[in-house]
């Protein structure tokens, strides 16, 4: 009797946190990794989990290459990010390293110097960008330019697509006696 119980208890756990699963799936698509961290901050134990998140695996509602690929498609179509902002994102939504290490090899730094040229030429071109101005390549205005560099940094870009980027729009890079002067934020970008 007691252990028909425990095996309808443990039934009535899995139905729950099945439910529960297919309730945050319908929003919106999650890793294998956030919907483990969900559950067990939930109260629901491990055999449980395992076996939710194998079940929704085997109902093909889960899938952590094909999100992984879908957000680094997402990014070169949006043109708004850089390579490291997007590696970032999916270590945030707790996708695996050999899922983000394969879909990240879609964004090559042709395309991230490309998103990075598209941003730089909207940004001085843009009237409300008050502090770049037009003639900002031809003036060697370092300030100006470090503004540039640190704002595509923002947006995890890398340090070879944003030298990149300068060249091809014509712009020489600011030189500075030392490198954390004009990238401090790359190291704690790279090490995210």
């Amino acid at each position: 009797m007691r252990r028909l119980r425990a095996a309808n208890q443990k039934m009535n756990a899995v139905s729950k946190a099945t439910d529960y699963c297919m309730r945050l799936l319908s929003y919106r698509q999650y890793s294998k990794g956030e919907l483990e961290e969900k559950l067990r901050k939930r109260g629901y134990g491990e055999r449980t989990i395992m076996m939710v998140i194998n079940r929704l695996n085997e109902l093909g509602l889960v899938d952590d290459e094909g999100l992984s690929k879908g957000l680094v498609q997402s990014a070169i179509e949006r043109q708004n990010r850089g390579r490291h902002a997007v590696i970032a994102e999916m270590r945030r939504l707790k996708l695996p390293e050999d899922c983000i290490q394969s879909a990240i090899e879609m964004f090559d730094l042709e395309t991230e110097i490309n998103i990075a040229v598209k941003l730089m030429r909207k940004w001085l071109s843009d009237e409300h960008c008050k502090y770049v101005s037009a003639s900002l390549c031809d003036s060697g205005e370092n300030q100006k330019v470090r503004q540039l560099i640190l704002r595509l940094l923002r947006r995890g870009f890398s340090h070879e697509a944003i030298m990149g980027a300068l060249r091809r729009i014509g712009c020489k890079p600011p030189v500075y006696s030392d490198a954390d002067e004009v990238f401090p934020l790359q190291s704690a970008i790279e090490n995210t």
